[in-house]
């Protein structure tokens, strides 16, 4: 009887009041035994309903608390159906929403789903695609409003985007930087070095002329004209891999003609001091057990050779999770950063840093979580 009158409650007749953190909380604990499950479900179904009328920067919140597969699936089909039949954002607010809600999805990465959480990842991905659709559709006349924060906006916008985006998203973000970078007014050193990274990474580290002058000179300018403020190791890390791909990638001509800009010292010499800095991927459960069994059956697979783990690899941002060095071979495992919602995926990150890797003479094997790792596994990589 207590469970049909809070079922009755939960429901539109019932008018509950309860505010929404408290149905979020509530869902949170009630899961498990079939009893709290038709619980659970009719908070579901009342989140469902009341999400239809918060406002845009509440359902960002909402979304960053958004910790289980039910949950996110809800969410996304409440943004799924505001963006279904629009096809570009009037105002910058609301853009801006849009864009942390797909950065918030993109920090937690399919391979943070549980193999249980199949239709969640599915659904953000779908939505995903769509976001996207709609966001780069809107960037020009959100830079054209907001001129100010227009390098902010855009940095923003390229690093929510890069996780899921494929190459064709990288000429309409790149179209945008004149409008939104200048050398007269450079912005700091976080959205340059951001808006640097994710181009160079959607474009595989292969920039167009065009977009690699910009960026380097007003990377140049940010770094100079950055007085003592601090940059965080992650950026730092970023600008290296930029500077890297630059390097790698750039006809002499171009390397020639980008070192003789004004900025470029102040670049370089920045440059110089990062060969200690490299990425710190996030600790991803899915490949712990991975790891566990490379360590162990890599001896039986190259038995004339040794292995390092952790290896830093000299000249790059990058550590190899397993390296046989006298092949020239590493073995990585895929993070959050480094792929896509489909299984073997790369991301345009995870392409950027195989391409650099490959490009210094290094074979690169990926170690998916449901790739055959057994001895004869391994030496196919």
């Amino acid at each position: 009887g207590l469970m049909k009158a809070v079922v009755s409650f939960l429901r539109e007749e019932g008018k509950c009041q309860l505010e929404l953190h408290t149905v979020l909380d509530a869902l949170k604990v009630f899961t498990g035994s079939q009893t709290t499950n038709i619980l659970a479900l009719a908070l579901l179904a009342n989140l469902e309903m009341r999400l239809r009328t918060v406002s845009s920067k509440n359902l960002v919140s909402l979304s960053a608390e958004a910790s289980t597969d039910p949950l996110r699936q809800v969410v996304a089909a409440e943004v799924g159906r505001r963006i279904s039949k629009i096809k570009v954002v009037r105002r910058t607010q609301d853009f801006d929403d849009l864009v942390a809600i797909l950065a918030q999805w993109a920090s937690r990465g399919p391979l943070s789903f549980a193999e249980d959480e199949a239709k969640g990842r599915e659904v953000i991905t779908e939505r995903s695609a769509r976001m996207t659709y709609v966001i780069l559709a809107s960037l020009r006349d959100m830079i054209q409003q907001d001129p100010k924060n227009a390098p902010r906006r855009l940095a923003a916008t390229v690093a929510a985007i890069s996780p899921f985006a494929g190459g064709d998203a990288a000429e309409p973000l790149a179209a945008c930087l004149p409008a939104a970078l200048s050398l007269a007014e450079a912005p700091g050193p976080r959205p340059a070095g951001e808006l640097a990274f994710h181009l160079a990474a959607l474009h595989h580290g292969a920039l167009p002329f065009h977009v690699a002058i910009r960026l380097w000179r007003v990377l140049g300018v940010a770094l100079r004209d950055r007085e003592e403020e601090k940059i965080e190791h992650g950026l730092r890390a970023k600008i290296r891999a930029f500077a890297l791909s630059i390097y790698c990638f750039s006809s002499r001509t171009t390397l020639a003609t980008l070192r003789m800009a004004p900025e470029s010292a102040s670049l370089e010499a920045y440059v110089e001091e990062l060969d200690k800095v490299h990425f710190q991927w996030q600790k991803d459960p899915a490949v712990k057990d991975v790891a566990s069994t490379v360590r162990r059956v890599l001896p039986e697979a190259v038995p004339s050779s040794t292995f390092v783990e952790k290896l830093a690899i000299a000249g790059t941002p990058y550590e190899a999770d397993f390296a046989i060095e006298d092949l020239r071979v590493l073995l990585l495992l895929p993070r959050t950063e480094l792929c896509l919602a489909e299984e073997g995926t790369l991301s345009c990150q995870g392409r950027l840093m195989q391409r650099i890797l490959e490009h210094l003479g290094w074979r690169v094997g990926w170690l998916w979580p449901h790739s055959e790792l057994d001895r004869d596994g391994l030496r196919r990589l």
